[in-house]
C-alpha cells in the first residue's frame, strides 16, 4: 500500500524527530551526579514546571487521538478534561509539590510511605500496576493505529 503522507508531511515528521534528537543530545551534556539529582532536577525546577510535567506525563496516544476525534464526531464535552487538567496543575503546584519537596520525596509512593505506612505504599503500587496492565494494551493499540495510518493509510480490520 502507498502512504497517504505527502512530501511536506514527511519533512515535518523527520524535522520533529531531528529536533527531538538534537535537543536530547544538547540537554544530555549536563552531568548528573546521582539518580536522585536525575529525577528531581536537583530541586531547582519551579513549581509550575513540575506541575506541568506531572500533567504531561499523564497524556497518552488515547488523549491525543481520542479527544479531538470524540470532539469532532460527537460534542465538546471532552474539553472538560482540559479545564480540570488546568485546575489539577494549580493544585499540584500549590499543594502537592511543596509537600514532596518538604520531605524530599521523589515519588507519590515515598510520600504515602512517609505520610501513612509501608503497606499503603505497597497497595498503591499494586493498584497502579494492575491499572497499567489494563490500560497499556489499549494505548499500544491506539498508537499502532496512528502509525498504521501514517505508513499504510488503510486502517481496516486487517491490521
Amino acid at each position: 500500500m502507498q502512504s497517504s503522507f505527502s512530501t511536506i508531511d514527511w519533512i515535518v515528521f523527520a524535522s520533529y524527530f531531528l529536533i527531538l534528537i538534537l535537543t536530547s543530545v544538547i540537554l544530555s551534556q549536563t552531568k548528573v551526579q546521582t539518580s536522585r539529582d536525575y529525577f528531581t532536577g536537583n530541586n531547582t525546577m519551579p513549581m509550575w514546571a513540575v506541575a506541568i510535567s506531572v500533567l504531561a506525563t499523564s497524556q497518552s496516544a488515547a488523549t491525543f487521538l481520542g479527544g479531538p476525534e470524540y470532539s469532532y464526531t460527537k460534542d465538546l464535552t471532552f474539553l472538560g478534561f482540559y479545564v480540570s487538567a488546568f485546575l489539577a496543575v494549580i493544585f499540584v503546584a500549590k499543594v502537592l509539590v511543596p509537600r514532596f519537596y518538604a520531605i524530599n520525596a521523589i515519588t507519590v509512593y515515598e510520600y504515602l510511605e512517609h505520610r501513612y505506612s509501608e503497606s499503603s505504599k505497597r497497595y498503591a503500587g499494586v493498584m497502579f500496576l494492575v491499572g497499567r496492565l489494563f490500560a497499556s494494551g489499549a494505548r499500544l493499540y491506539i498508537g499502532a493505529l496512528a502509525i498504521s495510518m501514517i505508513l499504510f493509510s488503510d486502517i481496516g480490520a486487517s491490521h
